[in-house]
C-alpha cells in the first residue's frame, strides 16, 4: 500500500489488489526491494477504505488516505 501511494496517489486509490511477483496477494502484504508489483486497478473507481489507514506505514500514504476519506 505505501508502495502504491508513493508511485502514484491517483492510482492507488483505484487499487482493488495487488500481483506480487505474479500471485494475487492483500494489499496489505508487505514487499521486499526485489518484488516485483503489479497494481490491480480500475479507471474512474475509488477504493479507498477506511482501514486502509490502519496498514498505510509512511506519511505520504496516511495523508493521501485521509484526505480521501475526509
Amino acid at each position: 500500500m505505501d508502495f502504491a501511494f508513493t508511485l502514484n496517489p491517483t492510482l492507488a486509490k483505484q487499487m482493488f489488489g495487488a500481483k506480487i511477483n505474479g500471485i494475487e496477494k492483500p494489499l496489505t502484504t508487505k514487499v521486499s526491494h526485489l518484488d516485483i508489483v503489479e497494481l490491480l486497478v480500475k479507471d474512474q473507481a475509488t477504493y479507498t477504505m477506511n482501514d486502509w489507514i490502519n496498514f498505510a506505514n509512511s506519511s505520504k500514504a496516511q495523508f493521501e488516505i485521509n484526505k480521501e476519506l475526509a
